[in-house]
């Protein structure tokens, strides 16, 4: 690439010569205007040092601008010349304008000699044009004259479209550009700021048509208003970029990286105006946005260079020592990017920085909590969360699917006989061969000790399913070298087969595993589902028809009461209610028992308004004994999709007489990432209620961070498997901290459940985190001990406030 000779200065040469020759014009007229005045009257002193002072003025005051890559010089010259032409014989226009302009540049000593010749050339030369254009007509302005009054305004638009044309060869000249290009670009903003200086200009006249003395106080008066102005054009340009870098940065709030990238460069390109931004990461990745699409897939080595006409602008994004990328502005023309500009560009990339890392974060996470660690392959949330679309394909497409369950026959034996190391070995070499016989669409899974699963979504007949499930067999049963012996694998196979995939993954996994079960007491090694044999059906129908006994009978049905406390000063701020069912034969049994049951024979709304009815009422009894403790229960995903669920809430409220902020409603996260309208529209309407709405198990499912900021949620809990592990996992650690970090910007209370130790509980509470639930304070507790284990939790906050030496929650909690 050709690159232009440039002079000592710095500057193109042509940018030199062009400069000079202008000089050298604005000079001659200078002197033809020195030997014009010297043989005519001299004006008096005082009009021209008005005209000098105007000239001083406004250039003083400019107020530079910037649209995109252009920026725009807003000068109020044009009002200055029409005070020249009023106040001053024609002759002595031009050097009142050259001392003026001279003044001006003294102010600014920053600016480079070439540019003050430049400007104090253009503006003598303009003037000078101007001057010739009322000479040629009149002479000396008569402001009675509505000719004269024209001419003037006139020569204000012929100065004005002198400096431009005169800017915009100089600007082509230097960036080596088309000088009808530079004209084109800048004509709309130029239009703008001439017919503002217009407007004025036609201002100043009307004040010398009245009196001309009024022209006195002008130059001050302009200089007054422009710094008024500036003022505040800066100081609502300042407000408007710092809430767009806010929004900016709440818009990075995601936890796809995708996402994250393509809006990064989006809003870096609206809120510095650019031509495109790009982000180039470290390894070699060019993610690019032009505010019309974004290349997610760009590569450093094969992307397109960027225009050598332009100006980039870059920040590293990460620590200065070792940064993980670039966040880069391009723009069409040379751009210096303010102070402001500056620190909100480091802004925005150390907001970026943030939002890779927990995107990256969450996706280790993510990771870990659908995926076996020991193999490798989806785990049974894996299989349940990514199994669910290749189902739904299979419906529409109307063919069949079907779930295998297998097993390694005596690998107990093997663990026993060689050491558990050596089962693990067994368990990778079964999981990689069957993971390498799978075919596309299949997904493979291990899903508890030497179980593991393989749903095959696209089958046309049983014999299908069965031709697979020995390849699968085959596969895992080659020779393995275990623990220095070569052992042969033999596996069983069990199979759920569901015509027309008209079955969920959930039970096709049920069914797969009783036929399996069939399989250990047969000869064989693959078997199919039967009914017949599936003795759980049977069970569940009678479960079912004793339960709406139970919701009719006052006394089966009851609730256990946990303590939520403040992790500072072990105050119960809430009590958490868990259903128990006390069946009269079976005993007590526990959600997991016979919620499954519950929501297949259709019994949920019944349940929920049980429960619903039950802990108001154990909210009412606490508020009558000085107690305001609210109470939190949990809202099962069915329950949003019913719109009449805030009426019904509403109405209890009332009939118990407990003000709304004392009910919790949680909700897990699978219930609200579906973005259903109605979904929507009964949380809105439940939080205009005024009940308080919690994210339930978080962590745990698809959405977590990415979809805080549009719930109308008020806390979250982040889940018991992060809290447990906080201590020993890195990945837990993560998700916690950065759960914290996220509530605490969109100002939401963040519960930990599952605190089972001291140790977790000071951590968290180094971290920042609001409270906590769990063993380490109380288990679940009947409603007749629940009062009294809150009331102990008020007056020991109440204990503590006063500087009490008081027992530790979780050796009290022996006492109860």
């Amino acid at each position: 690439m050709s690159h232009a000779r440039t002079s000592g200065s710095g500057m193109p040469l042509p940018v030199v010569a062009y400069v000079s020759s202008l000089a050298a014009v604005a000079g001659a007229a200078l002197l033809v205007c020195a030997i014009w005045a010297a043989r005519g009257p001299l004006p008096s002193w005082w009009q021209f040092a008005v005209v000098a002072g105007s000239f001083a003025a406004v250039g003083v005051a400019e107020l530079d601008i910037r649209f995109g890559s252009q920026r725009v010089l807003m000068l109020w010259s044009e009002s200055a010349l029409v005070i020249a032409l009023v106040l001053l014989p024609p002759p002595w226009v031009v050097p009142a304008v050259a001392i003026g302009s001279i003044l001006a540049a003294a102010g600014n000593r920053r600016r480079p000699l070439i540019k003050t010749v430049f400007n104090v050339s253009q503006d003598v030369a303009a003037a000078a044009l101007a001057v010739a254009l009322v000479v040629r007509w009149t002479g000396a302005v008569d402001l009675s004259s509505p000719r004269d009054l024209g001419l003037v305004v006139a020569a204000a638009a012929i100065f004005g479209v002198a400096t431009y044309v005169a800017t915009s060869v100089v600007v082509a000249l230097s960036q080596e550009r088309s000088i009808l290009t530079i004209l084109r670009q800048s004509l709309a903003p130029s239009l703008v700021s001439n017919a503002s200086n217009l407007a004025v200009t036609a201002v100043v006249l009307a004040l010398a048509v009245v009196d001309v003395r009024v022209l006195l106080v002008l130059p001050p008066l302009l200089l007054s208003l422009r710094q008024a102005y500036r003022g505040r054009v800066r100081s609502r340009e300042e407000r408007e970029s710092w809430q767009g870098l806010l929004e900016a940065t709440r818009s990075l709030s995601d936890l796809d990286a995708r996402v994250v990238f393509a809006r990064a460069v989006g809003e870096a390109t609206r809120l510095f105006e650019a031509d495109a931004a790009e982000v180039e990461l470290a390894s070699g990745r060019l993610v690019r946005g032009d505010g019309q699409g974004v290349d997610y897939d760009g590569d450093v080595a094969t992307a397109p260079p960027r225009g050598a006409d332009g100006a980039v602008v870059e920040r590293p994004i990460g620590p200065d020592g070792a940064p993980v990328g670039v966040l880069r502005l391009c723009f069409g023309a040379s751009v210096a990017l303010t102070d402001r500009e500056q620190a909100m560009l480091g802004a925005l990339a150390a907001e970026l920085h943030s939002a890779m890392t927990n995107a990256a974060r969450h996706a280790t996470a993510r990771h870990e909590a659908t995926h076996d660690p020991l193999t490798g392959l989806l785990n049974r949330a894996g299989l349940l969360a990514e199994g669910r679309d290749p189902l739904a394909a299979a419906v529409r497409s109307e063919v069949d699917a079907a779930v295998l369950l297998l097993n390694i026959r005596g690998f107990r034996e093997i663990a026993e006989t060689l050491g558990h190391a050596a089962g693990d070995a067994v368990l990778l070499h079964a999981a990689r061969r069957l993971a390498a016989a799978t075919m596309p669409g299949e997904l493979a899974a291990r899903l508890d000790a030497d179980e593991f699963a393989v749903l095959l979504p696209k089958l046309t007949d049983p014999t299908q399913a069965s031709h697979r499930a020995d390849a699968l067999l085959g596969a895992v049963a080659s020779p393995a070298e275990i623990a220095g012996a070569t052992l042969a694998l033999n596996g069983v196979a069990g199979i759920a087969y569901a015509p027309r995939a008209a079955v969920a993954l959930d039970e096709l996994l049920r069914q797969a595993g009783v036929a399996l079960h069939g399989v250990h007491g047969a000869v064989g090694r693959i078997d199919f589902y039967a009914p017949e044999r599936d003795v759980s059906s049977v069970s569940r129908l009678v479960l079912a028809s004793e339960l709406r006994s139970a919701l009719r009978e006052m006394d089966q049905l009851d609730l256990a009461y946990q303590p939520i406390l403040d992790l500072h000063t072990g105050e119960a701020i809430a009590a958490e209610a868990l259903v128990r069912w006390d069946h009269p034969s079976r005993g007590q049994l526990m959600p997991e028992e016979f919620l499954p049951v519950v929501e297949h024979a259709g019994l949920l709304p019944d349940l929920t308004r049980r429960v619903l009815d039950i802990a108001l009422g154990t909210a009412a009894d606490w508020t009558r004994h000085g107690l305001a403790v609210p109470v939190a229960i949990n809202v099962s995903p069915r329950t949003l999709l019913d719109r009449d669920f805030p009426g019904e809430v509403a109405a209890a409220l009332s009939r118990h007489r407990v003000p709304a902020a004392r009910l919790c409603l949680e909700i897990t996260e699978t219930s609200v990432v579906s973005h259903l309208a109605v979904v929507d529209r009964v949380l809105d309407e439940l939080r205009d209620l005024g009940v308080r709405l919690a994210l339930d198990d978080f962590g745990t499912g698809w959405s977590s961070l990415s979809h805080l900021a549009r719930l109308p949620v008020h806390e979250v809990k982040i889940a018991a498997t992060f809290t447990e592990r906080l201590l020993s996992s890195p990945q837990a650690a993560a998700v916690v901290r950065g759960t914290l970090e996220i509530a605490r910007a969109l100002d939401l209370r963040v519960v930990a459940e599952g605190v089972t130790g001291a140790i977790p509980r000071a951590t968290l509470v180094s971290l920042g985190c609001h409270a906590g639930q769990g063993d380490h304070f109380f288990p679940p507790l009947p409603a007749d001990r629940i009062g009294s284990a809150l009331w102990s939790s008020s007056v020991r906050a109440h204990a503590v406030s006063e500087g009490a030496d008081v027992i530790p929650l979780s050796q009290r909690r022996t006492r109860d």
